[in-house]
Formats: C-alpha cells, structure tokens, sequence
C-alpha cells in the first residue's frame, strides 16, 4: 500500500450521507457568512450519496474546481467546518480536477443541482 494512501486510510474523518448533509449545510453558511460566491461540483461517492443511494461512508468530498467562485475561499470555509466537526481538515478534496477523471462513457457530464440560493450552488 503507498504512503498516501495509508496516510488517508488512517488519518481520514468518516462522513456518512447525513454528515455530508450537515457538513455541506455548514459550509454554505460560512461561505453565506463570508459574502462569498461558490458554484461547488462534487463527483465521486459523496455525489452518489446524496443523489442515488446511500453507500456507507467517505473520507472526503471530491471537489471540481469552484466556478464560479475560488478554490481558496471555499477551502478556507471547509477547514473552518471540519473545525467545528473535528473533521479531517481535507473533508473537501480539490485533488480531482476534471471530471473525466470519473468514467463518462464517452458522454457528455451532466451536472444535477441540489442547492442554489443567493450565489452558492
């Protein structure tokens, strides 16, 4: 097993679906709280979670790139839950960077809003 791995494997923060609810409740408040604007794209197993089926936990959100928005504020607003929680301070991944990086099928991604309200979605 690498290094990062087992690094993550040991130092991760068990979300489930309901803590990935409330984390990203959280968030949107401190981004809100801050003035910010976000357009967060998550992908991987948190995006199954909250729009398919419930499949147990993850050691992070995977995260595109925020647009619109920036990368900095909204992981300076995640730090600032995972405080709150005693979360890993990486609960939000921005180490995924397209979206091909999950199997399209050669189709086109298209991306499911779950939250829009006052500039964060």
């Amino acid at each position: 097993m690498g290094r990062y791995l087992r690094e993550r494997l040991m130092s991760g923060t068990a979300l489930d679906r309901n803590a990935i609810i409330i984390g990203l409740r959280d968030l949107v408040a401190e981004l809100r709280n801050s003035g910010e604007v976000a357009g967060i794209r998550l992908v991987g197993g948190a995006a199954l979670a909250l729009c398919y089926f419930d499949r147990g936990t993850t050691q992070d959100l995977d995260v595109l790139h925020v647009r619109p928005g920036s990368d900095d504020s909204v992981a300076a607003a995640a730090e600032r839950v995972a405080l709150k929680h005693g979360w890993d301070a990486k609960w939000l991944n921005f180490e995924v960077t397209k979206a091909d990086a999950v199997p399209t099928l050669v189709r086109v991604v298209e991306w499911e809003t779950i939250y829009d309200e006052d500039g964060i979605v």
